[in-house]
């Protein structure tokens, strides 16, 4: 009866840091900054109520479905691969020693931010050349198909290409996934968790911009909350530190 109740607790703890993980990514300024350009080329195309819904809900719906095909993929293939404790492992390691000066950036970054109110300011952000992809991709492919399709492939071509700043949290969060043993059942639910609680506030966004939100309006919350954003990340990748280097899992 003790065991089951530890076991409880730990799983309880293990939903609490990944859905923490994906509220705080869906809040990242990586996401919702890209989210912003996307809302202003709808905006400046000035395409119909109707047809801007269909868009944005397909942009959001296919970013769910690739970034949660991403982090199963991910799992997939450290679950299969050869010598996979001696991997886990290592990678454990690795990664919580990265999360230590990305700690440190986004506390630098929240505090430089603060100060100066300047992007150009901010270290952890999507590195410009990708950012110029993102935009180009956004251009090019939204118009294609219709809303929907268009929605579907833009949404799918962002999501992969800004994960290199949302990765960020995602992969250590996967990892840690991995390290607490849990059961494929677990996994899935863990994994759906992350990701519906990330595109929890891009849909807040969208939806503030589909009832009338002007986009100044959402540009400056955008800004004004940038700083408890990089706050929020500094100690979530502070707290997956701690959890990828303990020498042994906090789960029995």
């Amino acid at each position: 009866k003790g065991a089951a109740v530890v076991r409880n607790h730990a799983h309880d703890f293990t939903f609490a840091v990944v859905a923490l993980g994906g509220l705080v990514d869906g809040f990242n300024p990586c996401a919702i900054s890209t989210l912003i350009f996307f809302m202003s080329i709808l905006a400046v195309a000035k395409v119909a109520r109707g047809t801007r819904l269909l868009v944005g809900l397909s942009f959001i719906a296919s970013s769910f479905v690739v970034y949660t095909a991403l982090g199963l993929g991910f799992l997939f293939a450290f679950r299969h691969a050869p010598n996979f404790p001696l991997v886990k492992k290592t990678i454990e390691v690795l990664l919580g020693l990265c999360m230590v000066p990305l700690a440190a950036f986004s506390f630098r970054d929240a505090f430089r931010f603060s100060k100066s109110q300047r992007p150009d300011d901010v270290t952890l952000q999507i590195p410009k050349k990708v950012k110029d992809q993102i935009h180009a991709f956004m251009n090019s492919r939204l118009g294609v198909g219709g809303p929907i399709i268009g929605g579907l492939v833009t949404g799918a071509g962002v999501t992969i290409l800004e994960s290199v700043c949302t990765g960020q949290s995602y992969v250590p969060t996967l990892m840690y996934i991995l390290k607490t043993d849990s059961t494929n059942f677990l996994v899935w639910s863990l994994l759906l968790t992350y990701n519906l609680l990330f595109i929890l506030p891009l849909s807040a966004v969208f939806l503030c911009f589909h009832r009338g939100m002007q986009l100044k309006s959402l540009i400056t919350w955008s800004k004004e909350n940038l700083v408890i954003a990089k706050v929020l990340l500094g100690l979530f990748f502070t707290v997956m530190a701690i959890l990828l280097l303990w020498p042994k899992s906090l789960h029995p």
